[in-house]
C-alpha cells in the first residue's frame, strides 16, 4: 500500500477505511504524511489508545481540512495522547471523532461528567471548525 500511495505526491484526499491499519503502522504513517493532503478518513481501523501517539507525527497540520477518525477504539485515554496537537492545525474545518468510546457509559453523558480531553480538542480547534 505504501509504495502505491507514495507515487502520488499531489494526493489531496485519502480514505483508508476498515483496513486494520494498526497492523501496518509504518505503511500508515508513510501514506498519511502526504505534502498536500487535505482530507483524511481513517474510520473503522481498530485504532486503540496506544496507537494515538503516532498521530502527533503523521498528520499534516498545515494542509489537513478534514479528519475522520471515528469508529475506532481509542477512548478519552487515546484522545489525551494527541489532543495538544489540535492547536497546530491551520485549516481544519471538519472533525469526526464519534464512536470512539469517549463516554464510559450512558450515565456519564446524562450526569455531565467532565471529559477534559474532548473540551481541550474543541478549544484547540478554535473558530476554524465548521463541522463536528
Amino acid at each position: 500500500m505504501r509504495d502505491f500511495i507514495l507515487k502520488f505526491d499531489n494526493l489531496e484526499r485519502l480514505e483508508l477505511i476498515g483496513l486494520r491499519l494498526v497492523d501496518h503502522l509504518d505503511d500508515m504513517i508513510q501514506a498519511i504524511k502526504r505534502p498536500k493532503l487535505q482530507h483524511l478518513n481513517l474510520m473503522l481501523n481498530g485504532i486503540e489508545q496506544e496507537y494515538c501517539t503516532y498521530f502527533n507525527y503523521m498528520l499534516n497540520f498545515e494542509t489537513l481540512e478534514s479528519l475522520n477518525i471515528s469508529s475506532n477504539w481509542f477512548g478519552c485515554a487515546g484522545l489525551k495522547r494527541f489532543k495538544d496537537q489540535f492547536k497546530l492545525f491551520k485549516c481544519l474545518r471538519f472533525l469526526a471523532i464519534s464512536n470512539n468510546k469517549l463516554c464510559k457509559s450512558i450515565d456519564a453523558i446524562f450526569n455531565h461528567q467532565d471529559h477534559q480531553e474532548i473540551k481541550d480538542v474543541l478549544l484547540a480547534c478554535g473558530n476554524g471548525l465548521e463541522e463536528l
